[in-house]
This record gives structure tokens, C-alpha cells and sequence, in this order.
């Protein structure tokens, strides 16, 4: 399963469908593995098995998480508005200040001269104001998939540590 998800990884796409896929058939094979006919019968063999099986039960957690937390760390990067900004687009024969459209430019130049409306300004002005409420919100979210991941990382580590202090024991 490591080894998928790190081919995964370096792949031009990361599709979280595919993570999916990986994380559930390495868990499924690690859950399938079945005592042989000695292990079955040997008393040590079965107290084995049952620390393994607990071992193995909060990294397995921790896996089968993974593929929906990814899922949150690409929808917080869609969340950002684009780099293209997206001018409010005008006709030819149209005029900037406040959007009329006329037949022939010489009747949309004179109009210009005298066109006192703000309406383009204010146009400009909201779509300005929707953009930065879009990254204010996405760098929020952005924000709480950071704190998701280093919980993440922190659950981790525990179970690595517990996983470490559990072979002394054994």
C-alpha cells in the first residue's frame, strides 16, 4: 500500500478517487491475512495474533481517514478565486461607465463625453469585493485543513510511539 500511494503521489494527478481505491484495497488486504493451521492451535501464536490485530487496528484508522482528508486539502485549493482577474467584460459599442450599447462608435464616443454614471466603477468595485471575500474564505478554510493536518500528523506520531513501546513489550 505504500508503495501505491507514493507512485500516487508522484503522479501528475492526484485524484482522490484513486487514494480511495489504494487505501481500501491495503486495508482490505492487510484484514484478509488469515491464521495458518499452527497459529491456530499454538497459545503463543494466538496471544500474538491478538497484539497484532490491536496494533494494528489505530494505523488502519488512521489510513482510512486519509483518503477524505485529502479530499478537504483539494477543495480548500478550488476555493481560491482564479489568478485571471476577470475583468467586467464591455462591447465595442458599449460604454464603460454605465454598460449602454449604441449602433456606431462616433454615437458611443459622444456619449462618453457627457456619460457621468458610475455604475462601471461600482460594477468593478463588487466584483473586486466578491473576489476578496472568495480568498478570505478559502484562506479560513485553508486555515482548518492546515489544523486537521497536523492533528493528523500528532495522531500519527502516538501511534507510532505506542507501536514502538508495544515491541519491547512483546
Amino acid at each position: 500500500m505504500a508503495r501505491d500511494v507514493e507512485v500516487w503521489d508522484q503522479g501528475l494527478t492526484q485524484e482522490n478517487s484513486r487514494l480511495h481505491t489504494i487505501i481500501t484495497l491495503g486495508m482490505a488486504a492487510v484484514q484478509k491475512v488469515k491464521p495458518s493451521e499452527f497459529e491456530l492451535t499454538d497459545s503463543y501464536a494466538n496471544k500474538l495474533d491478538a497484539v497484532q490485530v490491536e496494533a494494528l487496528r489505530k494505523p488502519l484508522k488512521i489510513c482510512a481517514a486519509f483518503s477524505p482528508l485529502w479530499a478537504e486539502v483539494c477543495a480548500a485549493y478550488e476555493a481560491f478565486p482564479s489568478a485571471d482577474l476577470g475583468a467586467v467584460e464591455i462591447d465595442d459599442l458599449q460604454c464603460p461607465r454605465c454598460f449602454l450599447a449604441f449602433a456606431t462608435e462616433g454615437a458611443r464616443n459622444e456619449h462618453a463625453k457627457h456619460c457621468r454614471s458610475n455604475l462601471g466603477v461600482d460594477e468593478e468595485e463588487k466584483r473586486r469585493m466578491r473576489r476578496q471575500a472568495k480568498a478570505e474564505s478559502a484562506i479560513h478554510r485553508l486555515k482548518r485543513v492546515d489544523q486537521m493536518l497536523r492533528k493528523k500528523a500528532g495522531d500519527c506520531e502516538v501511534v507510532v510511539e505506542e507501536l514502538k513501546a508495544q515491541r519491547k513489550e512483546i
